[in-house]
């Protein structure tokens, strides 16, 4: 425009160059103002529109941002109101939405924790587009399914990008239709859309989607603002899963410390008295909740059975099947005319349908008849028992045969079942013991094992039950080194008076 302004030099000697009168310079001279004034009009008004399109940008942006910090407070406040993980998700996926004006869709996908391959729907709205092509699914189906389904995320270019790129990805048009080349027949040509990665400390939690009209991507004060919802967002729900992490442990915690305090008042608290012999056992768990357990059941009056038990595995389900074990054995044994012969291999019976394929029960078991002054012994699958003669000072091995319970749901666990009787002399002990005692490792790996338990009980055995065991649990707490225990730890010592 301002090619078209002339100077007064400029006009003087476009004058003197012309040979005019004084009316046709009057003329010129008005034309060359008139021009010069259409040409300030024209540029003004251009300039006036130029400012009233970016007063509207600035608006929009202003609006945008507004709506922005309108969500982040809205998710302090869910998050102060302690709101669930849920609805988190929902407000995240809604808010983004309202923060951008004409979004037709959003949602939420989280990384599977374990795997890390696979993106979880958290929440996802009605009108989401899907981005992925599910083989064997056409769109409809995917679309209306796409809320069930978890994706692997290599599945999706985009997701992947997004994932591994750790960035935004702002496309639209013919950018968009690119990244799926002929897989997606059925993506709408006035799509567009911004997915970015929810990120804390570096680890990428999720991703979060964003689909809208238009044949152009998103502007860049858009994608700036969706990169901060995304960076709020994986905050706020960083945060939430932290904090339900920590309230499940602290829930866990007191359910396993309340299952400990159970399952110890399902152990002897105190040596049962029988005329004639002198017995004690304990019991030291690898971890809070055991699969080890000993207990004493009398049978009649004369009669007294001392059971030791394994149950394979650790933990919570170890600790369960151990008192169903507990339970039905001393259910068993108040029948009248039961023996170890006939219980044991009802208490498989009875424990077998209850049980996984992967899980059995060890059990060993003496019964004690002073009337006789006999002890009957059997193994269902058990350590050996030691056998302690007083007068030589010697060890031997009781090795009933017997197969687990469990194993069998009862005729091989019938046949193979053997009762050993045997008669002890004043002094002699039977130790019954579990695997925790003889695998006990060092630092070195090597395990604890059969003979220095034999040592021990010859170098202790005259010292009576109780000093016994108490010798037993420190050998075996030097011989660890403070190498944490691998396995359950029982003993129970049985002594003729």
């Amino acid at each position: 425009m301002c090619s078209m302004l002339l100077t007064m030099s400029d006009l003087a000697d476009l004058v003197s160059s012309l040979n005019l009168d004084i009316t046709q310079y009057g003329w010129i001279a008005a034309g060359v103002i008139v021009l010069t004034s259409i040409g300030f009009n024209i540029h003004y008004i251009r300039l006036k529109k130029q400012i009233k399109l970016k007063q509207e940008e600035l608006s929009c942006m202003e609006n945008e941002e507004y709506r922005l910090f309108r969500l982040f407070h809205e998710l302090t406040e869910a998050v102060e109101r302690d709101t669930s993980i849920a609805q988190l998700y929902r407000v995240i996926t809604h808010g983004a939405m309202d923060v951008f004006e004409g979004a037709k869709g959003a949602g939420v996908y989280l990384l599977d924790r374990q795997t890390k391959s696979v993106l979880t729907p958290k929440y996802l709205s009605e009108d989401l587009t899907p981005l992925v092509k599910i083989k064997g699914m056409d769109f409809t189906e995917l679309v209306s399914r796409q809320r069930s389904i978890n994706v692997p995320y290599k599945q999706s270019e985009i997701f992947t990008e997004v994932i591994q790129g750790r960035s935004v990805l702002n496309l639209a048009g013919a950018d968009l239709k690119s990244w799926f080349k002929t897989d997606y027949p059925d993506l709408p040509s006035d799509l567009k859309i911004m997915v970015g990665p929810l990120i804390l400390n570096s680890s990428v939690l999720g991703i979060l989607v964003l689909t809208g009209e238009g044949n152009s991507a998103y502007s860049r004060n858009d994608q700036a603002v969706f990169e901060a919802l995304c960076e709020q967002g994986a905050h706020t729900l960083g945060n939430a899963i932290l904090h339900r992490d920590v309230a499940d442990k602290r829930r866990l915690d007191q359910e396993l410390f309340l299952a400990t305090e159970v399952q110890k008042i399902l152990l002897p608290r105190t040596d049962p008295e029988f005329n004639g012999y002198q017995i004690h056992g304990i019991n030291r768990p690898a971890r809070m909740i055991s699969g080890d357990y000993f207990d004493y059941v009398r049978f009649s009056q004369d009669e007294l059975g001392i059971v030791i038990g394994d149950v394979t595995g650790k933990g919570v389900s170890a600790g369960l099947l151990m008192s169903m074990c507990r339970s039905t054995i001393r259910s068993l044994a108040t029948r009248e005319g039961i023996n170890i012969e006939s219980l044991l291999p009802k208490a498989n019976r009875l424990l077998f349908s209850d049980m996984r394929e992967d899980m059995f029960i060890t059990v060993g078991m003496a019964l004690i008849n002073r009337e006789t002054d006999q002890v009957a012994i059997a193994r269902a699958g058990h350590e050996s028992v030691l056998w302690y003669h007083a007068k030589t000072n010697e060890v031997s091995l009781i090795n009933p045969k017997g197969i687990a319970l469990g194993l069998d749901e009862g005729p091989v666990f019938e046949r193979m079942l053997e009762v050993q009787n045997i008669t002890l002399e004043a002094g002699d002990i039977i130790l019954l013991t579990t695997d925790g005692i003889r695998e006990a490792e060092n630092l070195e790996g090597k395990q604890f094992g059969l003979t220095i338990l034999e040592e021990i009980i010859c170098i202790y055995g005259k010292d009576g039950v109780g000093n016994l065991v108490a010798k037993i649990e420190e050998a075996v707490a030097d011989f660890s080194q403070s190498k944490n225990q691998l396995d359950d730890i029982t003993v129970v010592a049985i002594q003729k008076s």
